[in-house]
């Protein structure tokens, strides 16, 4: 015979005596307030006869009314609850059938005022012994019923599972599976527990809380690793006098068995049945709950073992290593159940807060250790250097490269525990500051090569663009990683604003208390990442202003090219005009200007560095295109920011914005137009390159084309020459007409003022119109 039958025979006898009792108590209560009002009626008159000024108050009549009449609506809903559940009960669920019976009894009495007689005999006599008595059957019901199917072993969870999807995929209620039996027993003792604790509170006065009493269904979830845990780690080492044996290795070896036997992911396991199971039927929070009373036994065998007390860890003779790798089990630990509850992980403890922030000098001693080893590893340890680094796609430096997973790894380690703002100020602020000044050192050693006297060979040169190359390629990675610039960060950020979204508002209110270091660390990290910024920008700016200023105008002749220029431009210029076969004039234009041999030369070996190289562009295909602009930042930048301010120089000449070109001619213009064209080459060219190719493909223009567009221009603008920027900004359609006549012309880079500059100083144009 089955315990629900023997249950069903308990509560069908028992059920017929308690509904006889609560009739004769109800008769009895209905007598006795008949009574009472009887007397209470001939007590106001006789009140009323003798001294008018001992009546009750209107108010206080009205309060005795009120609670009669709450008595009287007790009385009638509990007579009513008895003739609803006063029905022939089905052996097979009779257990159940009495939770659901008695769950509904709580409901009433919360909905009634406690203060009355009826009320009193109601709970006391009834509702709590029978309420206790049902949780002690369901309580034995579920232990045997996971006993008899094998829990917790991976066969039994298989099958259970396995009936557990069957059931979901299925509309027929198969009332005689196990996993059935276990839920419907978990879900009805957490009801009953759940209302007994409402009715208390209502009792008591005190306001409805959540839950939070010993979940029965949570240990005996639990019991059979804790009996097993018990022995493995407590009894048998205490048997054997062992105690001193290997306790370095406590942690790692409790937390690999309880992911083996405890949260497999190889097979179904009780975190399976618990989390996929159980959770969705029982209560939402399941889960958390048994990964926090798993927990609570880790401590026990923790504090059974001293092991944070432990000569061997924390003993003056103690090996640091062991107390930091014991640690670092525990925050691998936390990090592994925050992914398994997902959403929940902000309900599940920690064991880092738990040990570690709760012993300010364990704090921090871990802290200054892991300071010490992460700048060990960065700044003291040995740096492989790969021969073949210069042909890596990402040219990444070797310490960039290294001090970006240290933080990567430190910030993982600040999202676990709660106390990561003292954790982020101490170690990653540090390491960060440190990076920013070794960044700044290395950039200092690059600029010594600009400095020398004599020119550098292109292989040195080549060295070093690509040793900045990686220096900047790994400042703008790390900068990324500190703002959060990665689809890895946004999702733990996602994560964790989802699990701050599910926080109660105690949760929250909590959570505000802790966060604001958390908040203030996470504004110390996103500083760094802008200093680094500013760091990268800065390199880029000195490598560009050393290579252009220091490096083509110093060292090689290019600066006193540019003091010619405007005695190139105001000449008609050495250019020879021939005849073809046709008839057709030919302009012949010199080779390049000698002055500028030496700036071509390093200019071009710069450019063959930076530009995409041709035996990387398959392997770069393959990337992905976030990838891709990493792996040429650097190059991109240097070669923009170069090239630009080079054009600059170029342009402060021919736009005369020193003075010193007031008058241009064609030949002159067309010979400097040849010398910029054969300099800047065949790389791509930023926005001020492009403004500068237009600049003297429009000073070279044949005097014919160029008078006509400044005829039309002093036409539209109604204004003689020289014509200037002003006349045009008068009337928006007007100006905008007047660039369209330059764009006509595919000088889409050129600015009015700029064709206006060089029109006004054409000497030859006075012979043809206006101009």
């Amino acid at each position: 015979m089955s315990s629900a039958a023997v249950f069903s025979s308990s509560y069908s006898m028992g059920g017929a005596s308690s509904d006889e009792r609560i009739q004769q108590e109800l008769a009895e209560a209905e007598r006795a307030l008949a009574a009472t009002e009887k007397q209470e009626a001939d007590a106001l008159g006789d009140h009323d006869d003798n001294n008018n000024s001992n009546q009750l108050s209107p108010y206080a009549q009205l309060q005795r009314l009120d609670q009669t009449a709450d008595e009287l609506r007790l009385a009638k809903d509990v007579t009513l609850w008895i003739e609803k559940h006063d029905t022939a009960d089905d052996e097979n669920d009779s257990l159940f059938r009495q939770a659901q019976k008695y769950q509904a009894l709580g409901k009433i009495l919360c909905r009634h005022s406690p203060k009355s007689s009826l009320y009193e005999n109601i709970h006391r006599d009834e509702f709590v012994p029978t309420v206790e008595y049902l949780q002690t059957m369901l309580v034995l019901e579920l232990r045997q019923e996971l006993r008899r199917v094998g829990y917790p072993s991976p066969e039994a969870c298989a099958l259970l599972m396995e009936q557990c999807e069957d059931q979901q995929e299925s509309s027929i209620s198969a009332k005689t599976t196990a996993f059935v039996r276990i839920a419907s027993a978990a879900e009805w003792l957490h009801r009953l527990q759940v209302e007994q604790a409402q009715v208390t509170s209502h009792v008591q006065g005190t306001s409805p809380a959540p839950f939070s009493g010993v979940d029965h269904v949570v240990l005996e979830l639990c019991r059979p690793f804790v009996e097993r845990i018990r022995y493995h780690f407590v009894l048998q080492v205490q048997e054997q006098q062992q105690q001193n044996d290997r306790i370095e290795r406590l942690t790692e070896w409790l937390f690999d068995y309880l992911r083996q036997h405890v949260y497999p992911t190889e097979h179904d396991g009780p975190w399976d049945l618990i989390q996929y199971g159980l959770t969705p039927i029982v209560r939402p929070d399941l889960s958390a709950d048994f990964c926090n009373e798993m927990i609570r036994l880790c401590q026990w065998v923790f504090a059974q073992r001293k092991l944070f007390r432990h000569a061997k860890l924390v003993g003056p003779n103690s090996h640091p290593a062991y107390l930091c790798n014991s640690i670092e089990q525990l925050l691998q630990f936390d990090d592994f159940l925050a992914t398994l509850t997902g959403n929940m992980s902000g309900r599940v403890l920690s064991f880092m807060d738990i040990y570690v922030a709760g012993d300010d000098e364990l704090l921090h001693w871990w802290m200054e250790r892991e300071r010490e080893a992460i700048f060990d590893s960065l700044f003291h340890g040995s740096i492989l250097k790969d021969e073949q680094k210069h042909e890596s796609i990402y040219h990444v430096a070797p310490r960039a490269e290294l001090f970006c997973s240290l933080l990567r790894s430190v910030k993982r380690k600040a999202t676990v525990f709660s106390f990561s703002g003292p954790y982020l100020n101490r170690v990653a602020a540090p390491l960060c500051m440190q990076f920013l000044d070794a960044v700044n050192d290395s950039a200092n050693d690059l600029r010594i090569i600009f400095q020398r006297r004599q020119l550098p060979t292109a292989a040195m040169l080549q060295s070093n663009v690509l040793e900045w190359i990686e220096l900047i390629n790994g400042t703008h990675m790390s900068a990324r990683l500190l703002l959060g610039d990665n689809p890895q960060d946004e999702q733990d950020e996602m994560s964790y604003n989802d699990e701050a979204g599910d926080e109660g508002e105690e949760d929250v209110a909590a959570e505000m208390m802790a966060g604001g270091t958390r908040s203030s660390a996470h504004q110390d990290m996103l500083r760094l990442g802008h200093s680094l910024e500013r760091l990268e920008t800065a390199c880029v700016e000195d490598f560009a202003a050393a290579f252009v200023e220091t490096l083509l105008l110093e060292k090689t002749k290019m600066a006193s090219y540019l003091m010619l220029c405007s005695h190139v431009l105001s000449s008609g210029g050495d250019e020879t005009d021939t005849v073809d076969e046709y008839g057709n004039h030919q302009t012949i234009l010199p080779d390049l200007n000698p002055d500028l041999a030496d700036a071509q030369h390093l200019l071009e070996t710069f450019l063959h560095l930076v530009d995409e190289p041709p035996h990387l562009v398959s392997s770069m295909a393959k990337l992905p295109s976030s990838d891709r602009n990493a792996a040429l930042y650097a190059a991109r930048a240097l070669r923009d920011r170069v090239l630009t301010l080079l054009a600059e120089k170029f342009l402060e000449v021919a736009l005369d914005w020193h003075g010193t070109t007031p008058e241009i001619y064609q030949g002159g213009a067309q010979i400097f137009a040849s010398d910029v064209s054969l300099l800047l080459g065949e790389s791509l060219l930023p926005a001020a390159a492009m403004r500068l190719l237009d600049v003297i493909e429009c000073m070279a223009m044949d005097a014919v084309p160029l008078s006509a567009i400044g005829d039309a221009l002093c036409g539209l603008a109604g204004h003689p020459p020289p014509l200037s920027e002003d006349v045009f900004a008068v009337d928006e359609r007007v100006y905008e007409e007047a660039m369209s006549m330059i764009r006509a012309k595919n000088l889409v880079w050129l600015t009015l003022g700029d064709f206006l500059s060089i029109l006004n100083r054409r000497q030859d144009l006075s012979h043809i119109g206006a101009f």
